[in-house]
């Protein structure tokens, strides 16, 4: 017997079994309906693509199955209750960018019989099947435009409703004279980020992405978060998705003291450099920008609703987030 070969063979069943897996954090997939109307918005837009990217049968229902739409739903609320996540504040900054969900933009022939009643900004067509898709979706005319270039008119639309904005366009592209359909551009951020979902062997999987510096061009830095999402709701960050190329470690900025929070009005930040903020809401909006100077600043939020958001401080090569809740009289 090879004694080198037995204390190899030790020395590898120690360093497999003293290696600590992968923290799983106990949660829930229950929130509030105010939380849960929040991310709606991001969990069919999830939903959308995953169903899209999976070419399920299910992408060409306009209105999303509850159980699909759910089981996406309880995931995101799985990683907002996991608040001892690694990185947390920063994950509530991340949001999905496309499909935009609620305008629509149709480029029609102008002798349909549609283009005669949509040019006078008049909705309903005399068109049944037509104007039954008009009904059941709560459309309206936001705007109407004749283009040369394209030889036709561009009609915008708007529905309240959450729907998948894939099966919705295709549903358009049916009727002839109909040449284009699409959803218009999500407005984005300054700063970068997104979030990606699927699902294997059963699990839900989201990748979390949060890019800095020169976002204009495509972001300097990333940083990502791959998570599962396991049937007991709990939660377990597993690293980095092998699909990124790249990973930058970020610079997170911690000579910031933020008072008070919970607060009324008045936020005061102290710091020791100069950095922007924007005030962000959980749907991925910016309410309020300024700059940050050395020393004592104070953030007036008399028009924000009491709630809980998130502030992102940053320059060019570093940045925090941080949770703050207003509270609500």
């Amino acid at each position: 017997k090879c004694p080198y070969m037995k204390k190899l063979i030790t020395l590898i069943f120690v360093l497999l079994y003293s290696i600590s897996p992968a923290q799983i954090i106990p949660s829930s997939c229950d929130g509030s309906p105010d939380l849960l109307n929040i991310y709606k918005p991001e969990a069919t837009r999830l939903t959308s693509n995953w169903l899209k990217t999976t070419q399920s049968p299910d992408n060409s229902l306009v209105i999303i199955p509850d159980i699909q739409l759910d089981s996406v739903l309880g995931a995101l609320v799985a990683v907002f209750n996991a608040t001892s996540l690694s990185g947390h504040d920063t994950l509530l900054v991340c949001h999905s960018r496309t499909p935009q969900l609620h305008n629509l933009v149709l480029l029609i022939d102008t002798t349909t019989i549609w283009n005669i009643s949509w040019s006078q900004d008049i909705l309903l067509t005399g068109d049944a099947t037509m104007d039954s898709i008009i009904v059941m979706y709560d459309f309206s005319i936001i705007d109407y435009v004749i283009d040369l270039e394209y030889g036709g008119a561009f009609v915008e639309f708007y529905t309240p409703q959450l729907l998948n904005p894939y099966a919705l366009t295709n549903l358009f592209l049916n009727f002839s004279g109909i040449e284009m359909a699409f959803t218009s551009p999500f407005n984005s951020a300054p700063h970068s980020s997104s979030i990606n979902y699927k699902t294997e062997d059963g699990i839900r999987k989201l990748t979390y992405s949060f890019g800095w510096g020169d976002c204009i061009a495509g972001c300097i830095h990333w940083k990502h978060w791959n998570i599962k999402v396991y049937n007991d709701c709990s939660v377990e960050l597993v690293g980095h998705d092998p699909d990124y190329t790249y990973v930058s470690d970020f610079n997170k900025i911690e000579t910031i003291n933020l008072s008070p929070n919970p607060f009324n009005d008045l936020i005061v930040i102290e710091t020791k450099n100069n950095y922007n903020y924007d005030i962000i809401s959980l749907t991925g909006i910016t309410l309020i920008k300024g700059e940050l100077f050395v020393g004592e600043n104070i953030i007036e939020t008399n028009d924000l609703p009491g709630g809980v958001y998130v502030i992102y401080i940053y320059d060019s090569k570093s940045y925090s987030t941080y949770v703050i809740i207003k509270r609500d009289f």
